[in-house]
């Protein structure tokens, strides 16, 4: 099974709606990203190149 690729022209929303599905079916978090939420991240990390460190990504990790 191959997994589609990653669209970065992708809509919030949609963004919002495959972490959420991710999230419910990895873990026990029951709470939904929303689309708010990514669109937070998304204009803080404007600009940012390269892989990111394991500690970074935990600071963004709860909605």
């Amino acid at each position: 099974m191959q997994r589609p690729a990653f669209d970065p022209a992708s809509g919030d929303g949609e963004v919002a709606s495959l972490l959420s599905y991710s999230r419910k079916t990895w873990t026990d978090a029951e709470a939904d990203v929303t689309a708010e939420f990514v669109q937070e991240v998304r204009n803080g990390e404007k600009g940012v190149v390269g892989p990111y460190e394991a500690w970074e990504l935990w600071e963004t990790a709860e909605p």
